[in-house]
């Protein structure tokens, strides 16, 4: 058995249907590759026929499986639950997302999807990957 399917590390990278990940996916299968350690592009379908459609969510998907590692499509009500619920089932010691865009301003109305990831995500690795 190789070392790769032995390893306990696992990583997520969060896709998202709005954006390429490309950033976020290359630093996961990058960390993957040095934790030998098996790897999952996740996105969370939330029933918008709209992001299913998405050709950022596309490429990010084709990138994935170039990469090596294993697309989950997760469905829920929200991206933070679904991601959350995934990283539970599935034992992901390290997680990757993108910076977010929205204010990060302490009386900001609303909270990024990366902002209330992190807030969730105990005992786990976060890597965030910056905006360029």
């Amino acid at each position: 058995m190789s070392a790769w399917l032995t390893s306990a590390e696992r990583v997520m990278a969060c896709i998202s249907p709005s954006s390429p990940a490309t950033n976020v996916i290359r630093v996961a299968s990058d960390l993957a590759r040095k934790l030998h350690a098996s790897w999952y592009g996740v996105y969370v379908d939330t029933r918008s026929e709209d992001a299913r459609r998405s050709r950022s969510l596309r490429e990010s998907i084709d990138a994935v499986e170039r990469l090596g590692g294993i697309v989950v499509h997760v469905t829920a009500d929200s991206p933070v639950e679904g991601l959350v619920a995934f990283r539970h089932r599935e034992g992901v010691s390290h997680v990757v997302l993108r910076e977010s865009r929205r204010s990060r301003w302490p009386g900001s109305s609303r909270r990024s999807v990366s902002t209330r990831l992190m807030a969730q995500m105990f005992g786990v690795n976060v890597v965030v990957v910056p905006l360029r």
